[in-house]
């Protein structure tokens, strides 16, 4: 993929990661164009095959959280030099992987909310965040490689810093969807009295 060397000054050659990284964000971009996120019920019909692929929309959501969740962890030892040295090209992959997921995700969630049914403040919630969150990766994919690219550490941390918000951003959006699935309390249901009856207003003991 590439000649990556964080331990000497040359330029790195990353042309197939750029490519990858290039045609992944044409298609989001391009994708979004044609089937534009709704936040209201459809309008018209709606073909079968768009109904079938959203309905793997669960299937392809968890590859991404997975992989991204794990390079918070490589990310964690890759913002030291020696980190970076070991580990750099792992986290690559791994985000180029998580990205492509991501977007897979997103528009199989499109697809999904085709059916219609899908409103409110939670599906509202859940599919901004998804697109802000997918955006963010691959943003963050774009300034590795530059950091990469020009062996920067300050790069490459700014990139971590654009990655952790954005991985964040997906996070919240999950918890969102997970309320759409399972409802608001399905984390506090069966959670201790002090914790389950505790209003947004009230304070800590």
């Amino acid at each position: 993929m590439s000649s990556y060397s964080p331990d000497t000054d040359e330029p790195k050659s990353l042309t197939a990661a750029w490519i990858a990284t290039i045609l992944l964000i044409v298609v989001y971009v391009v994708g979004l164009l044609i089937f534009p996120p709704l936040y209201d019920a459809p309008k018209g019909e709606v073909s079968s095959f768009v109904l079938f692929i959203g309905r793997f929309h669960p299937i392809f959501l968890h590859m991404p959280v997975g992989v991204l969740g794990v390079l918070v962890l490589f990310e964690l030892i890759c913002s030291t030099r020696r980190g970076e040295q070991k580990f750099g090209e792992a986290s690559l992959l791994m985000l180029i992987f998580g990205a492509i997921g991501a977007v897979l995700a997103v528009f199989a969630g499109i697809m999904l909310s085709r059916e219609g049914g899908y409103v409110g403040g939670n599906f509202s919630l859940h599919q901004t965040m998804g697109l802000l969150g997918t955006a963010g990766v691959l943003i963050a994919l774009v300034v590795r490689l530059m950091g990469m690219g020009r062996n920067s550490m300050e790069l490459l941390n700014a990139y971590r810093a654009v990655y952790f918000i954005s991985f964040g951003i997906m996070g919240l959006g999950a918890h969102f969807g997970g309320n759409m699935s399972h409802g608001n309390k399905f984390l506090t249901e069966h959670a201790p009295e002090s914790v389950e009856h505790r209003g947004p207003t009230d304070s800590a003991p």
